[in-house]
């Protein structure tokens, strides 16, 4: 579906900013915005979101990614 929408001008050079950013055009960044607001998210495995996972620095590059793994390892509870 095609889709004509009319920005203010300081909002199109913040969308042509973060499209150059990402190495994209300013309609892909778009779609990939109005997706991440309006369509449900997947859960998690497992059926939890840890959305604040890797938000503060831990050390760990991958933590985000790893989340799960990291919290059964860490919070393992005793046998």
């Amino acid at each position: 579906m095609a889709m004509t929408v009319s920005l203010p001008e300081p909002l199109a050079a913040v969308l042509a900013a973060e499209a150059a950013r990402r190495g994209q055009t300013p309609d892909e960044v778009a779609a990939d915005l109005i997706g991440e607001r309006l369509l449900p998210a997947a859960p998690a495995a497992g059926g939890r979101r840890l959305s604040f996972t890797g938000v503060l620095h831990s050390g760990e590059p991958d933590l985000a990614e790893r989340a799960e793994d990291v919290l059964a390892e860490r919070f393992r509870r005793p046998a």
